[in-house]
């Protein structure tokens, strides 16, 4: 048994009456599934099973749940499937459902009608990931039937409410084959595949995007936001912007607090009507030259969930001192971790992921961190 993804240059070849069939039986189970209430939330053209060319059956259901528990339970920061498939909403970080399976059925009838894989020309990236949000869709292949091609953006569009339902999708490519007027459509549209068939025309699939896999959509969000960033056209001024400046007065110090280092100033108390609580870090003479440029880049990479928050610069009252004011990391850097805690090997592996995913995320947008010596007060936790 092949899948409809194995198969898709000889299913590019059949006649429509014989594709038809094919997606009419795909309709049926997808129909099927959504009847128990149940949401697939990974179809793709990987699932669609055949036993002959000429039928086919919706499998792995493993990711497949309840209507219901789907709303309730599902992370919005991560999701499982491949990337072209999923809709964009769910992109965007709503819930997987019916109408996000029907999205990915579209998808399905774009590669039956083309005989193509849908972005297979494309990497598995941010981009890819901002454009399919911002309603990127495959190219209409020539000589499609109009009212399939109908039928195929009403999958695909924006308003989930308002793509047509699992039975709707069976019973109408059902009825296209009683109705003479477009069944000489279907037969127009044959002669022009058998006229303008080319092995060019199927295109390869591309390894790296049809594997499904769980997508971190606030790392690819993350990403996507940095990338607009350019590093390298920050003015080189002593001049400060006077917004990242801090009055220091608004922040009360807890001298219940050790000072951590040399460097770490205090523990900030919150400000007044803000329960947060701040690190203050003096900055030593010789970062105080670079300090324009340092300041540019950590307010634009404030979002980023693996950088510890900047907030600004302090100033003391006689404006000798001058502090980066940061989050409050509890458990300090991870030097003053490992001296005050035993770390266990699954700890350990944690630290390192994390501290790997942090570099990765700066390179990915252009960022690269260049030291002699890396040393453990650079991460905080």
């Amino acid at each position: 048994m092949r899948s409809l993804r194995q198969n898709l240059r000889k299913v590019a070849q059949m006649k429509w009456e014989k594709k038809l069939d094919l997606l009419s039986s795909i309709a049926f189970d997808l129909q099927l599934i959504h009847s128990h209430d149940i949401v697939h939330r990974d179809l793709h053209s990987c699932n669609i099973l055949q036993d002959n060319i000429y039928d086919a059956y919706i499998s792995d259901l493993g990711f497949a749940t309840s209507v219901n528990k789907t709303l309730e339970t599902e992370s919005r920061k991560k999701i499982y499937g491949i990337m072209p498939y999923i809709a964009p909403e769910v992109l965007c970080g709503t819930s997987f459902t019916k109408a996000s399976d029907v999205y990915s059925f579209g998808l399905i009838m774009w590669e039956i009608s083309s005989g193509n894989v849908v972005f297979s020309e494309r990497e598995d990236d941010s981009t890819l990931y901002l454009d399919i949000r911002n309603g990127l869709k495959p190219e209409i292949a020539k000589g499609t039937v109009l009212c399939y091609e109908d039928l195929l953006k009403k999958c695909w569009d924006a308003d989930p409410v308002k793509r047509p339902s699992a039975p709707e999708i069976y019973n109408t490519i059902v009825s296209w084959k009683n109705k003479t007027e477009l069944w000489k459509e279907f037969l127009e549209a044959d002669m022009y595949n058998i006229h303008n068939a080319t092995d060019d025309n199927i295109v390869q699939e591309h390894n790296t995007i049809y594997t499904s896999r769980i997508i971190n959509i606030i790392d690819i969000e993350s990403i996507v936001l940095m990338k607009h960033i350019n590093i390298d056209h920050i003015d080189h001024t002593d001049h400060i912007d006077p917004q990242f400046f801090l009055d220091l007065r608004k922040y009360e110090p807890k001298f219940d607090c050790k000072p951590r280092g040399k460097t770490i100033h205090c523990r900030g108390g919150s400000a007044p009507g803000l329960e947060l609580e701040y690190a203050f870090k003096k900055i030593t003479d010789d970062k105080k030259r670079d300090l324009s440029q340092h300041v540019a880049i950590l307010k634009e990479l404030e979002d980023s969930e693996y950088i510890v928050r900047f907030y600004g610069i302090a100033v003391s009252s006689n404006e000798l001192d001058y502090y980066f004011v940061t989050e409050w990391m509890e458990n300090g850097n991870l030097r003053d971790y490992y001296t005050n805690y035993k770390l266990d090997w699954n700890k350990r592996f944690e630290f390192a992921i994390d501290i790997c995913r942090g570099i990765a995320f700066l390179n990915a947008i252009g960022v690269y961190i260049i030291l002699f010596n890396i040393i453990s007060e650079l991460f905080l936790y």
